[in-house]
């Protein structure tokens, strides 16, 4: 029939907007509001390779906890969420570190603190996400989802309802044994369908194109962003030894120096400044030496003294005269009166940093640190901590805000949208559906006004049986109601069919009627105007 390209493009634009869209959306929407899950993007390469900056994790607390092996998210004191994996746990709380570190995070993580365990990670999200604006954008493209959801499947879910009403009265009404005999058939796509479908098509793409001029208005301008970066420094100590001590002629890094072979020690600490954005940095750095014994005193004696330095990297060399510490400890038993059997000594080198990164201004600071146990025979690498195994290399990461004017755009599957172009589409959708829209709107008045019994025919074409009522019961009681939307209601509270009934010729205006299994006749005639009768199937 000539209608039913349209009605199948229809349907398949309601199964689009109704059921793809809205689904995708409303999972992105839930995301974002964080119920009942929390979700947040990735930033930074500690759990690389699995995970990647500009990922966007999902995760969700456990009622029965964590275990070992976890990938786990918790709030840090001073970064925010941090994603890592549980590796041990203390008393303390869990220790956690990343896959991609070779040492165990500063500090054992309480179970209240921990968010919970990682469900899905959505490789490259987080960066769509961030550049579609955030919040906003995400909540109006849900709204669109929203809205074609309530245009196409609610109105779909209404048809299904009320042909299946139809049948089951057309079924019932035939064969009820009282002497009524229909002879019909349910209405096809007439001209007036058509024109309900289109005025909901356009409907349809007119909020859409508002939501999403909406949406897309007015993001121009600076576009907000975090740059990151690390600072990275590696320790190294050497000492005198002896033939056959140790498998090197000298005592290298994470060997013991035994005092008896040496009374110096050099170090050193290698820094370097890491990040994929534009830096212009310089800084000053110098290396101090703590003593505490375990009591609490300690006492700290200068390595290194502060030194400028330019550029990225810094190297921070000095050395540790045994004589020179021994000494501060000999001094201090012997006015004190109180000794100890081993002291920690504590190696801190005290980066300093100034400068622009991305174009924002940088102030920073890495101290890390280097432990040591000293006693009367040897001096001895320690964990740092909140570890359980001596490592040398430091790791710190940190971030700018970043604000860069320009357009922002929509990042979806390695394509870059403008909103500019967005908004145009927008606009452009709205040029074309909104004019149509209001011609349909104009066209709805003239066929109100000028055949009502033809629009009823589009819109309740489901629910109708055109027939001739050949017989009815002796002395019926025959009721007029007042609208048209009454009668369908009587019939659906009685499961019965509605009957377009003609009187003669078939171009007259049919009557609508309802026979109630009571034995009462509900009729509703529609206002005079030219009807012409759409043609059903042949």
């Amino acid at each position: 029939m000539p209608g039913e390209p349209r009605r199948l493009g229809a349907r398949w634009a309601s199964v689009l907007f109704g059921l793809i869209v809205p689904g995708v959306f409303a999972l992105l929407l839930v995301l974002h509001l964080r119920a009942p899950f929390s979700a947040f993007i990735v930033s930074g390469n500690s759990m690389e390779p699995d995970i990647h900056t500009g990922d966007l994790a999902l995760v969700r607390a456990q009622r029965d906890g964590y275990a070992v092996g976890d990938a786990v998210a918790y709030r840090h004191r001073d970064l925010g969420p941090v994603l890592h994996r549980i590796v041990g746990e203390t008393s303390e709380g869990f220790v956690l570190q990343g896959d991609n570190r070779e040492g165990p995070d500063a500090y054992a993580v309480p179970a209240k603190d921990v968010l919970g365990v990682l469900l899905v990670r959505i490789p490259a999200v987080g960066k769509a996400l961030e550049g579609a604006g955030g919040g906003r954008a995400l909540a109006g493209l849900a709204t669109i989802g929203v809205a074609a959801s309530l245009a196409g499947g609610l109105t779909g879910w209404r048809h299904h309802r009320r042909t299946g009403e139809a049948k089951r009265g057309l079924s019932r009404a035939a064969h009820d044994g009282e002497g009524r005999l229909l002879r019909g058939e349910q209405f096809a796509v007439t001209p007036q369908g058509v024109h309900i479908a289109a005025g909901m098509a356009a409907a349809a793409l007119v909020a859409l194109g508002v939501v999403a001029a909406v949406t897309a208005f007015g993001t121009a301008g600076p576009a907000a962003s975090r740059e990151n970066y690390e600072h990275r420094g590696s320790f190294t100590y050497a000492a005198q030894g002896a033939p056959g001590v140790y498998d090197a002629p000298a005592a290298q890094t994470g060997d013991p120096i035994f005092r008896r072979l040496a009374d110096t020690i050099e170090v050193g600490f290698q820094y370097e400044f890491w990040t994929v954005a534009v830096a212009n940095v310089s800084g000053q750095y110098r290396m101090d030496l703590r003593l505490t014994q375990a009591n609490g005193w300690n006492r700290t004696l200068e390595i290194v003294p502060t030194t400028p330095f330019q550029g990225v990297k810094a190297e921070v060399s000095g050395v540790i005269d045994l004589h020179t510490v021994q000494s501060v400890i000999d001094a201090m038993e012997q006015q004190t009166g109180i000794g100890s059997r081993a002291y920690l000594l504590t190696l801190i080198p005290r980066i300093e940093l100034d400068g622009t990164l991305a174009g924002q201004e940088l102030h920073d600071r890495f101290v890390p640190e280097q432990r040591f146990l000293l006693d009367q025979q040897v001096l001895q690498p320690q964990p740092s901590a909140g570890s359980n195994d001596v490592k040398f290399d430091r790791v710190q990461n940190g971030n700018v805000a970043v604000s860069r004017m320009g357009e922002r755009a929509l990042h979806v599957v390695g394509l870059r949208i403008l909103f500019k172009t967005v908004r145009s589409a927008a606009f452009l959708t709205l040029g074309i559906t909104l004019p149509g829209l209001l011609g349909w709107m104009v066209a709805t008045t003239i066929i109100r006004r000028g055949d009502e019994a033809a629009l009823i025919e589009a819109q309740y074409r489901d629910v109708l049986v055109r027939g001739h009522i050949d017989q009815l019961p002796a002395n019926p009681t025959v009721i007029g109601v007042d609208s048209m939307e009454d009668l369908v209601r009587l019939a659906e509270q009685r499961d019965v069919p509605v009957i377009a009934e003609y009187a003669g010729s078939d171009e007259a205006a049919p009557e609508f009627v309802v026979i109630s299994p009571d034995g009462v006749t509900y009729y509703y005639r529609p206002r005079p105007g030219s009807h012409r009768r759409s043609e059903g199937p042949r």
